[in-house]
């Protein structure tokens, strides 16, 4: 087996918990399309295959959503902005770290693995949530949601990850704590993947 010489991180469900703060950002911005709030029991499904999906699902998918707006390209477009400007305002305010993770991230760069952030999370709050909690330093790259083409459950991210890294995906493995995860890594080839036993959607994936 190849020697493995670094590693993929989800960021939402695997290194934090920031769904308190995305489900205030969404509850704020349904406020302002006259919206009743969703628990954040729900919006816990939402999370994790993108911004796009997360502002649809909290829209147009759950039956405490549904309205009667005609235009739904402008409403989407409204929410978006609406959730992307409170989003960036609360980010961090209740978003922490799971328990262990910063010892796991010190650890992996103490075996001198080079460690990415690989997230379906625009760049924005992903460079913001970071830097807030003081992480921005153990990565080495960044790719996000907005970086390549298609995010995960495609391979592009982890792909070219990869290439920035200078590796190849036998050298590499995926943490993460969903289907997601395991498509992508599966996909590109990766030696392996790890779910972690906590996160958003672990319990789905098997």
């Amino acid at each position: 087996m190849n020697k493995i010489s670094s590693v993929l991180l989800d960021l939402d469900g695997t290194l934090i918990d920031s769904l308190l703060d995305i489900t205030d950002s969404i509850n704020y911005m349904r406020k302002d399309l006259k919206l009743t709030n969703l628990p954040a029991h729900i919006i816990k499904g939402f999370i994790g295959k993108g911004i796009d999906n997360l502002i649809n699902k909290s829209l147009y998918d759950y039956p405490y959503s549904k309205n009667n707006i005609l235009d739904k390209k402008y409403t989407f477009n409204k929410a978006k902005d609406l959730f992307s400007r409170y989003y960036c305002n609360c980010n961090g305010s209740k978003t922490v770290l799971y328990p262990g993770v910063l010892e796991g991230l010190n650890k992996l760069k103490q075996e001198q693995l080079s460690l990415s952030i690989v997230t379906n999370k625009p760049t924005k709050p992903t460079l913001q949530i970071l830097q807030k909690l003081n992480l921005s330093h153990l990565f080495s790259y960044v790719i996000c949601g907005d970086t390549c083409q298609h995010c995960k459950p495609e391979p592009d991210q982890l792909l070219f990850a990869c290439k920035q890294l200078n590796t190849t995906p036998e050298k590499t493995i995926m943490i993460g704590d969903s289907s997601n995860d395991v498509m992508a890594a599966r996909a590109a080839n990766v030696a392996a993947v790890l779910v972690l036993p906590y996160g958003y959607h672990n319990k789905k994936i098997f």
